[in-house]
């Protein structure tokens, strides 16, 4: 049996009694699965993120003693996979309600969930043509529920600043605000777009305009310095944004 094998088979005997930490659902389904490989470093970390015990992954008597299988696995781990499937599995609730028990007519059912994207750096954005084939579930912060269809390789970003902020318009966005990117939609005039200049490591957020062969970056905030400049060809467009999830603490 490969140490892989062991590791793989310890995983899910381990989800079995304790579940999946919900931050971890994608990528603990990918190891368990063969999905993604188990190396030294993974498994070390996970042992000692979750208290497992030095060593209880590789732990060879283990791992023969009854361990779910592949295929029990995919009940262990019920989540949403976006960049694998494409789509979500969606978790349904039935209605348990007895005779004459009355839904709350206050409140609406929220959208379903068209998949999971990772929240990632801009950093990462901004290189994110060339690192997204080799991205693993554990190099994103979290993983969050898209209320709108999108592609495969989109992602979540996490608004810094007040450049895209105007008060007096609600097509903006705060600091602190998260954005769903999809980075193989058409970016248009008007567009919420996620750019790298050339010179910077990090991706921006701007508006794009468009006049006639000239494009232009604009910031939403009506105070902001310098709020209009022109890119031409040192600017790479890495996605455009879909929609924003708000967070209340």
């Amino acid at each position: 049996m490969k140490i892989e094998d062991i590791r793989r088979a310890n995983l899910r005997r381990w989800v079995a009694k304790n579940g999946v930490p919900p931050k971890e659902k994608s990528y603990f389904s990918q190891l368990s699965k063969g999905d993604s490989s188990f190396g030294e470093r993974a498994a070390r970390r996970l042992e000692l993120a979750y208290s497992m015990g030095e060593g209880y992954l590789d732990s060879a008597n283990q791992a023969d003693a009854g361990v779910p299988s592949t295929k029990n696995a995919e009940h262990i781990f019920d989540f949403r996979d976006a960049r694998r499937r494409g789509h979500a599995t969606g978790d349904v609730q039935k209605d348990v309600r007895g005779p004459g028990e009355h839904t709350n007519k206050n409140t609406d059912p929220g959208p379903d969930s068209k998949g999971q994207y990772p929240l990632i750096s801009w950093v990462q954005a901004g290189a994110w043509e060339t690192i997204v084939d080799n991205f693993a579930p554990g190099d994103a912060d979290e993983w969050l529920d898209s209320p709108v269809r999108v592609s495969g390789e989109s992602y979540y970003l996490r608004v810094r600043g007040e450049s895209m902020y105007d008060p007096l318009d609600h097509k903006s966005f705060k600091h602190g605000e998260i954005i769903l990117v999809d980075p193989h939609r058409d970016a248009e005039n008007g567009s919420f777009v996620i750019v790298r200049l050339d010179d910077e490591l990090e991706a921006t957020f701007k508006q794009l305009i468009i006049e006639g062969e000239k494009r232009f970056l604009k910031a939403l905030n009506p105070t902001w310095p310098n709020r209009i400049f022109e890119v031409n060809g040192n600017a790479t467009i890495c996605g455009v944004v879909r929609t924003k999830l708000v967070e209340y603490v």
